[in-house]
């Protein structure tokens, strides 16, 4: 007994409300957020641990989630700047089930909680209460019985309590909107979709009768609560499977004797597929009865007596123009369209489903090539146009040429909720014979801008090809299931791996793909390319000719079309390149800093300088660069080596071209790195500026105006040299050096020049001790407006 208990129990934890065995599987959770009726795009949705932002238009995507069973628990919550957080708690995901969430944003924040569906309180009771009309319900309708209501007023509460009492206001809520946004709290998401489609007539039924009766609460002035006191009402979620069951049988209607039948609905209890005969439908019955195959008009039936279910207005959607193809005599393997018109005769909107687009072969070959997908509705005295993609028939149907039959037919297959032609009446046909001719591949020479480039080893040349596509089948760039690619390929042999490819400009050692993305027949197709340097000097002869690549069934084998031959030949340079090198003389005349720029250039008169190769003196010559690059700076980051005032540093230069040719070294360029003012030695009164704001050299300066300040240095060297700021407002010193006044230097200039080299003496050929001293005249020129000399440092060369 124990054994089948256990067996029992099993079987109800492995069924879900699907009657299918429980798996692990995907449930969606998407929405719009806005405020006012406006999108907040960026706003921050996060559910389930995961979390995304809302586009532009407000909306938002989560990727599946993973549920086990029938559902899953999550909390959602929504923030955006300047408004007040949106959580929801315990919304439900239901596997393979998209839960839709409308989110409006306020300035204060909202909680909710999402309730199961009152399906789930298993009960005996009436779910709607009488309302403030009489417990009667048999008065004759106000409104339309053909027609759904456009608009329900409903009395919001924002609770799903039945309080007759309760404060709220009144909403005009669109009546399609209102039906989709009650279902899913009445009836499971997870139920049969045989079950949501009689939950939906029932819903739809219950509002449309109190909107056509002139409302169920007039003292609110209402039709309907958005309480249990007549059917739960909430904007903010809805399921993909309620609204489907809610927009298929949208355009059927349930009446008895002539007026819309008000649909009584009761939870019920699990598995009661009786029949009590008390004109109340059970939603737990729909469940049961969807499980044994019913469909949902058979249960409207079985609960309700004398009703008719028909269509809410008369359907008449026909052909009307067609079928229009892009072209009556198709290649065969070339994909082509069809279109064709339908109109919507009737005085409801309709939406199109029944639309079938065949094709037959002259052997009797039948290729269904499906119908229109579009689910927005045809308004009354409307027509639209419907495109249809046909693929290419060589994929079904290899070779079959000759003359094939295209069929386009609308008809109602017989189901009550497929809205068309009344039940079993077919809607007109249109047929169109169509020429399917052989393919012809063919091509012919536009143009090619150099057919023998002459180039120097180690270059490259840029060919440009145009071929006309002679044929009937299009070239595609790109290959895809109904097409293959049109590419130029290596020939004499076909598809030889080219000695001339360049990586990034072929396709492969052996193709070259087309510019354009299609070239229909008659137009002209664009191949460039590179050819490579990198062979031994000599002629040579390369030839092209295209091909398809690709797995489509009209895949034409080998190549096809002109040939395209080039006859490259490629030269010998064996001339070396030539280089110029450039430095300063003191480093301070073009850097602040212990370090001064590097420049250099070349000259090739045959392949070009491919880079250069810089050297630095230093017990020996040692390298420092190997770079393309035409500049550097010596010292940067004290690279190679960190600069040391007082030395003087030796570069040279070299080139190389594309060949391999080397060049000769430049002359050796020689920059001495000063010694800074701060290190040299002063008398008399002599300030000093030391700020990163100051460009001096190494951002620091002496300076004096008072005459007898004097600054002296003892050296070691061959020349010497005084660099200073000139400018408007300095003035005279005298350079004395080894005790022999040598020259009197006027610092003033109409604009400032900082880091200037003011003197220099050349000492003689051998280094030696001397001593160079600036002796401040406190004096000036008449155009000077002060006196002020100025000391940033001294260049010792050796």
């Amino acid at each position: 007994m124990r054994k089948m208990l256990f067996a029992l129990l099993l079987c109800a934890l492995l069924l879900n409300g699907r009657g299918a065995a429980v798996a692990s599987a995907g449930a969606g959770l998407e929405g719009t957020v806005t405020h006012g009726g406006a999108p907040v795009a960026n706003a921050v949705v996060q559910a389930g641990g995961e979390r995304v932002q809302t586009d532009a238009a407000g909306r938002f995507r989560f990727p599946p989630f993973a549920v086990s069973g029938v559902e899953r628990l999550v909390d959602v919550s929504v923030v955006a700047p300047r408004f007040g957080t949106w959580k929801l708690a315990d919304a439900r995901l239901v596997a393979d089930d998209t839960l839709r969430l409308t989110v409006e944003l306020g300035r204060t924040p909202v909680t909710r909680r999402q309730s199961a569906p009152r399906a789930r309180t298993q009960t005996m009771e009436t779910t709607q209460s009488a309302g403030s009309f009489s417990p009667s319900y048999t008065s004759t309708e106000t409104g339309s019985v053909t027609t759904p209501p456009g608009v329900i007023r409903v009395w919001v509460t924002g609770s799903n309590v039945c309080d007759p009492n309760a404060k709220g206001t009144v909403v005009n809520v669109d009546f399609k909107q209102y039906v989709k946004h009650v279902l899913p709290h009445e009836w499971f998401a997870s139920w049969p979709q045989e079950a949501l489609r009689a939950g939906a007539m029932a819903a739809k039924g219950y509002g449309w009768h109190q909107v056509a009766r002139g409302g169920k609460w007039p003292s609110l002035g209402a039709d309907v609560m958005d309480s249990q006191c007549d059917q739960v009402y909430d904007p903010t979620l809805s399921y993909a499977s309620t609204d489907k069951a809610v927009d298929e049988t949208w355009n059927q209607r349930m009446t008895r004797n002539g007026a819309i039948h008000v649909a009584f609905y009761r939870a019920g209890t699990r598995d009661d597929g009786a029949n009590y005969n008390n004109d109340i439908m059970y939603q737990w019955g729909t469940e049961y009865w969807a499980r044994q195959g019913m469909t949902w008009d058979g249960m409207l039936n079985h609960y309700y007596e004398n009703i008719v279910i028909s269509a809410t207005t008369d359907a008449n959607l026909r052909l009307s123009a067609g079928a229009a193809v892009s072209s009556a005599a198709p290649t065969w393997g070339e994909p082509f369209r069809a279109s064709f018109t339908v109109h919507n005769y009737g005085t409801q909107s309709m939406q199109l489903r029944e639309l079938y687009v065949k094709l037959r072969g002259p052997g009797g070959q039948n290729a269904d090539l499906g119908g229109d997908n579009n689910a927005t509705s045809i308004a009354p005295g409307s027509s639209r146009t419907i495109q249809v993609y046909t693929p290419a028939l060589a994929a079904q149907f290899p070779r079959v040429y000759g003359t094939w039959t295209l069929t386009a037919t609308y008809r109602d297959p017989g189901l009550l909720i497929s809205p068309g032609l009344p039940v079993g009446v077919e809607g007109t046909s249109t047929t169109r014979a169509l020429s399917v001719a052989a393919p012809r591949h063919a091509s012919s020479l536009v143009s090619l801008n150099n057919a023998g480039p002459s180039y120097y080893e180690g270059t490259t040349r840029d060919i440009r090809v145009q071929l006309r596509n002679d044929g009937n089948t299009t070239w595609h760039r790109a290959a895809s299931a109904q097409h293959n690619a049109t590419r130029l390929a290596t020939d004499a042999p076909l598809n030889r791996q080219s000695p001339f490819y360049v990586a990034g400009h072929w396709l492969s050692a052996s193709r070259v793909q087309m510019v354009e993305a299609t070239t229909s027949p008659g137009a002209t197709a664009t191949f460039v390319f590179r050819l490579s340097g990198n062979v031994a000097p000599g002629a040579y002869t390369e030839s092209f000719r295209l091909v398809y690549d690709g797995g489509a069934a009209n895949k034409y084998a080998g190549a096809f079309g002109t040939t395209v031959t080039i006859a490259p030949r490629v030269l010998d340079d064996t001339t070396p390149p030539t280089a110029t090198l450039t430095t300063p003389r003191y480093s301070t005349l073009l850097s602040s800093a212990l370090q001064f720029p590097v420049t250099w250039s070349g000259a090739d008169t045959g392949s070009g300088v491919a880079g250069y190769e810089v050297q630095r003196y230093d017990a020996g010559w040692k390298p420092w660069l190997r770079v393309a690059r035409t500049g550097a700076t010596f010292g940067e980051n004290n690279q190679p080596v960190a600069l040391a005032p007082g030395r003087t540093y030796a570069l040279r230069l070299r080139a190389y071209d594309r060949a391999g040719n080397m060049g000769a070294w430049t002359t050796p360029k020689y920059t001495t790195v000063p010694y800074d003012d701060a290190v040299l030695g002063y008398s008399g009164a002599w300030r000093s500026v030391a700020a990163s704001e100051y460009d001096h050299y190494r951002r620091t300066t002496h300076y004096a105006d008072a005459s007898g300040a004097r600054m002296t240095f003892r050296f070691h060297g061959r020349n010497v040299a005084w660099l200073a700021a000139k400018g408007p407002n300095k003035g005279k010193a005298q350079v004395w050096i080894d005790g022999v006044h040598v020259a009197t230097v006027d610092l003033y200039s109409s604009r400032s020049q900082l880091r200037t080299l003011v003197y220099r003496k050349y000492l003689g050929s051998r280094n030696a001790y001397h001593t160079i001293q600036i002796r401040v005249l406190g004096q000036k020129n008449a155009a000077s407006t002060g006196a002020r000399i100025d000391v940033d440092g001294v260049a010792v060369g050796r």
